[in-house]
This record gives C-alpha cells, structure tokens and sequence, in this order.
C-alpha cells in the first residue's frame, strides 16, 4: 500500500469508521505537518488509547504496514476494497484495528 492509501484509510478511520472505540489520541510530531502524515514520518507516532481497554497502543509507519499485511490475510475482501480504493468507513476501521491489535475485536 502506498503511504497515500495509508493516510487515506486513517483519516477514514479517524473520521467516521473508529470513532466508536477510541477515546484518546496522543500525537509525537517530529516535525510540523498535517496529522495525519505523522505515524508516516520518521520517529513520527500516534499513541491510540482504546476506549473499553484504557490501553493505549502505539501507531506508527511499522504498524501501518504490519495491520495491512493482517489485512490481506485475515480479511481479504477489506484488503482487496482498499487496495481498489473502493473502501468505506468499515473497511478503514478493520484495517486500524488490524494495525494496532493484529485482529479485528470491535465491530
């Protein structure tokens, strides 16, 4: 997935597929830029703090690409959407999970 796909599917996810879950994001800014290209830049990261588990987890341009490799295995159907670019708030909710808990377990 290209890194614009990848801010594409967060900035959904952020904006209308995880809302549901999350209570908290921090951000670590290396640099000024939009927010949503932080987990893509260097030592950039965004700390997601999951609403029922109080956890936070860490996203990052490493995890963005592990959650879409999960994905493509566990659930090919929201990777193929995403890939074809014919995705939806589900389908960028899955894929946020995906990167930050290896599974989808809201939904």
């Amino acid at each position: 997935m290209t890194d614009e796909l990848l801010r594409d599917l967060l900035i959904t996810a952020f904006e209308g597929g995880s809302n549901y879950w999350i209570r908290e994001v921090d951000v670590v800014r290396p640099k000024a830029g939009d927010i949503y290209d932080v987990p893509l830049m260097d030592g950039g990261c965004m700390y997601v703090q999951c609403d029922e588990c109080g956890k936070a987890y860490k996203l990052d341009r490493s995890a963005m690409r592990r959650g879409s490799g999960v994905l493509e295995e566990k659930f090919p159907k929201h990777f193929s959407d995403a890939v074809e670019e014919d995705f939806d708030a589900t389908t960028a909710d899955c894929w946020l999970q995906c990167c930050l808990f290896g599974d989808v377990i809201f939904g």
